[in-house]
């Protein structure tokens, strides 16, 4: 009688670690594999809409830069555009890519879905005016345009 009191006690033991166990790897699993990965300040692709979403649900702002095949002016303009990215890079993803025919866009979005053309954007300074503008996640250079 004894012994098989002992033996439930071991198997009811066994069964709640076994539960406890089971719970506590599904609660760990489920945490990582829910977590989005982290999108870089500058891709260079054509993001795919659910990507896009994912930017702005985090409060960052888009730059779509998507220019015609063998656009040889197109470089200037990349090339302040990856500046911008890498000063700002908390507060903005730079999409950039060179695509076929005219799926272009160059343009800045922010969370509240606000776009602005960037196309007659040629300098740092204005673009960092368009940007403050639509920006949710700002730097602090943005509250000194204000003032």
């Amino acid at each position: 009688m004894l012994s098989q009191r002992i033996f439930a006690i071991v198997i009811g033991i066994f069964m709640l670690t076994s539960v406890a166990g089971f719970a506590l790897s599904n609660v760990y699993t489920n945490q990582e594999s829910n977590k989005p990965p982290e999108i870089p300040a500058i891709v260079e692709k054509v993001m795919e809409p659910q990507e896009r979403v994912q930017v702005l649900q985090t409060g960052r702002t888009l730059i779509e830069y998507l220019y015609a095949e063998g656009c040889s002016d197109c470089k200037e303009k990349e090339a302040l555009y990856r500046n911008f990215a890498k000063k700002y890079g908390r507060f903005l993803v730079l999409e950039i890519a060179e695509v076929p025919g005219n799926r272009t866009a160059d343009r800045i979005i922010g969370m509240q879905g606000d776009a602005m053309d960037l196309s007659d954007v040629s300098d740092e300074e204005k673009l960092f005016e368009v940007f403050c503008s639509v920006a949710i996640l700002q730097p602090q250079e943005c509250i000194l345009l204000e003032i």
